[in-house]
């Protein structure tokens, strides 16, 4: 027992030796530490107070000195970060945040600043990709991956630069928003088509042959609609639109080569028409007048405001939320501000004169002591003197008083002149159409006590304070003008304490308060001082002390009397300056005027809205035009072929022109082997060749085929009274 006693107390001292070893090395890195920081050796300080806290935790001192000191270099990391940021330095700023992470790894403002980063750098390979994109031609491609980076960054000054340049080239249109399903170069393809009440389905197949395009057609959409069209050089968009909206029809792209048509009718709106959730983060607007606004003006179907995120969240359709997004940009600006410089002056100027001859205003005679002094003193003076003491009463026993001021005459020669200048001049910032107030001045209590009759004893009195602002008080209302200048509403008020009055029964204390108040509407150029003065108070006070009857004889007068002027003049300028610090934003051409489409449907884009492009060919049957080749070769404008008489089989009679001598028509070899031909026939009404392809048959073998192919129609009845059968118009797609 005794060797286990002397082995715990050897333990316990090796123990406190090395807790002790242990604290000099803590204490020895902290004033490293310390001293590094001192230097400037920030990094490599704090990680002396890291181990040092890591070594002596039970020391709150090092603790408190190691988060102190971690929490200023972070901050001062991340300001530094955040400057390079400015700069476009990401990879300075990336690696400062890496370096606060490494000392702090919990910082969320370090987390948030590389995600940032690397968002920057994904919208930048975005933002040249649209422009390399759009250099090829690619223009659908390029304005969606704009859109993407808006969408999460509005404020992206180089992608809103590229979307405005990229919709002037595009005819000034509004430019599809990314969250748009779009078809292929082949829905802008210009193509020829001549229908007369033909059958929509059958209208709808031509133009699929022409373009490539998948169009499917919903089973409730009537066999019998039939439709007029005369197109020439339209694309192929604007040619399917025209025919949806003559038959109350529309569209839902599925892919970029798929078009899925249905009746616009309730039932089939609500099951096929795509909505999108799109949320609206606001900067500056109200959200609450930003909804009723999307409800009134774009008729949002669903829509709810955060406003703890200052965000509205709509649900509706795919060019709702595009228009909606646009108007909510040119609605959501920062309101414009002033910086108002004021100086008010208080003019006052007085001026005393009191020149003359001071006589004593009254006398008083009293008895002198004696057995008359002992009778008017208590109880005897109120009872008066009696004859018996008057009687003694001599000379010697009277005297004789004229007031505080004695039996003397004193010369008052005194002027005295005071000038007093009380200058203020505040500025105030004030943001559109926002109060602002200025108060230079003192608060005066006012004390108001309330009795309460008790039953018995005394009345309990409860005093209350009411404080009354007294001064110089100055509100100003701005409100600022696109045209750079400032309406002001402007009220004054100039008041001070004129008398004091007491209530002798209360014994509560009132003061008489002079008030001056001014009140106006203004509107001033940015700079310009306007002076506001006027507002006077003049007083002036004439007093004298004569002698009576011998202070009123002229000139002689004054001998006998004493006069005083006391006059007061105040005055209050006032000089208001606006300075706009912020004014209106004036709205894009983009954002003033774009499309909304009918009252029935949003669209984006009017119908027939862009600029056709224009295919031409060159001697060589190369397909030019729009600066590339296209896929499927164009073929060129029909040119008239003579076609000879032959009245053996004709399938109707037609008035063909007398035959004349044409160039050859010019034939296109195109990807595929069989290549493609136009051959046009005169006619009464007009009346269009499909492509047919070119082979040993004759010319009039090809105008067989053509019309056994086409639908037929009654054509009606030619000028020149011949006797003509039905001939049926085809379409000519080109």
């Amino acid at each position: 027992m005794k060797y286990f006693n002397q082995n715990h107390a050897a333990l316990k001292l090796v123990s406190l030796a090395a807790v002790c070893f242990l604290q000099a090395c803590a204490n020895d890195t902290h004033s490293i530490g310390i001293k590094q920081i001192k230097e400037g050796s920030f990094v490599e300080g704090l990680a002396n107070l890291k181990k040092a806290s890591s070594e002596s935790p039970a020391t709150s001192v090092f603790r408190a000195d190691y988060l102190r000191e971690r929490e200023r270099l972070s901050n001062q990391l991340l300001y530094e970060a955040s400057a390079f940021r400015n700069q476009d330095d990401l990879d300075q700023a990336e690696n400062i945040y890496k370096l606060v992470l490494d000392n702090d790894r919990e910082n969320i403002q370090a987390k948030q600043g590389l995600n940032d980063i690397a968002r920057l750098r994904r919208h930048r390979e975005l933002i040249a990709s649209a422009k390399s994109g759009w250099s090829r031609g690619e223009k659908d491609a390029s304005m969606r991956a704009l859109q993407s980076v808006l969408l999460e960054n509005p404020n992206n000054s180089e992608a809103t630069a590229l979307v405005r340049q990229f919709t002037e080239e595009q005819s000034g249109l509004v430019a599809q928003s990314g969250m748009l399903p779009v078809l292929g170069e082949a829905y802008k393809r210009p193509v020829s088509l001549q229908y007369r009440d033909a059958n929509l389905k059958m209208i709808l197949e031509s133009i699929s042959r022409t373009s490539g395009i998948n169009i499917i057609i919903d089973r409730e959409v009537k066999n019998d609609l039939k439709a007029t069209l005369f197109v020439q050089k339209s694309s192929v968009e604007d040619t399917l639109n025209l025919l949806l909206m003559q038959n109350q029809l529309e569209k839902r792209i599925i892919n970029e080569n798929t078009v899925y048509i249905y009746p616009i009718t309730a039932a089939k709106t609500k099951e096929q028409q795509d909505l999108v959730v799109r949320v609206f983060q606001l900067v500056n607007a109200d959200p609450k007048q930003m909804q009723n606004m999307l409800k009134t003006v774009l008729k949002v179907k669903e829509s709810f405001v955060n406003e703890k995120s200052n965000s509205i969240i709509i649900r509706d359709t795919p060019e709702v939320a595009a228009l909606a997004a646009k108007l909510l940009s040119s609605q959501d600006v920062t309101e414009p501000e002033i910086m108002l410089e004021v100086e008010v002056i208080e003019i006052a100027r007085n001026t005393l004169k009191e020149i003359g001859l001071s006589y004593p205003d009254q006398i008083t005679l009293n008895v002198a002591n004696s057995a008359a002094t002992a009778a008017t003193s208590s109880a005897a003076a109120s009872a008066g003197l009696s004859l018996q003491a008057l009687r003694s009463v001599n000379s010697s026993g009277i005297n004789v008083y004229a007031g505080s001021g004695g039996l003397n005459l004193a010369l008052k020669l005194k002027q005295q002149d005071g000038d007093v200048d009380i200058l203020a001049s505040p500025k105030i910032r004030v943001r559109q159409r926002e109060k602002a107030k200025i108060h230079i001045g003192d608060r005066v209590p006012i004390i108001t006590n309330t009795v309460t009759p008790q039953t018995t004893g005394t009345a309990l009195y409860t005093g209350a304070v009411q404080y009354i602002e007294v001064g110089i008080k100055l509100d100003v209302e701005p409100d600022i003008h696109s045209d750079g200048e400032v309406g002001i509403k402007t009220s004054l008020e100039v008041s001070s304490i004129s008398s004091t009055v007491t209530d002798p029964k209360t014994l509560t204390t009132a003061y008489q308060i002079g008030t001056r108040t001014a009140s106006t509407v203004l509107r001033l150029k940015d700079g310009e001082t306007q002076i506001l003065a006027g507002l006077l108070n003049n007083t002036e006070l004439k007093g004298a002390s004569k002698v009576p009857g011998l202070g009123d004889i002229p000139f002689f007068g004054r001998l006998f009397s004493s006069n005083s002027q006391d006059k007061r003049k105040t005055e209050i300028v006032l000089a208001m300056t606006p300075r706009i610090i912020r004014n209106i934003r004036q709205p894009d051409a983009d954002q003033t005027t774009y499309w909304s489409g009918t009252d029935n449907a949003v669209k984006i884009l009017p119908i027939m809205s862009g600029k056709t492009e224009v295919i031409r060919m060159d001697g060589q049957g190369v397909v030019t035009g729009g600066g590339r080749p296209l896929r499927t070769p164009i073929m060129p404008q029909p040119m008239p072929v003579p076609v000879p008489a032959d009245p053996a089989t004709p399938p109707a009679a037609v008035n063909l022109p007398a035959p004349a001598e044409q160039p050859a028509p010019v034939q296109v070899v195109p990807e595929k082997p069989a290549p493609m031909v136009y051959v046009p026939v005169p006619m009464s009404a007009p009346v269009s060749v499909p492509l047919l392809p070119a082979g040993p048959s004759t010319r009039q073998q090809l105008i067989t085929d053509a019309f056994r192919v086409a639908p037929v129609i009654k054509a009606p009845p030619p000028e020149n009274n011949a006797t003509t059968e039905e001939a049926p118009p085809a379409a000519e797609a080109q």
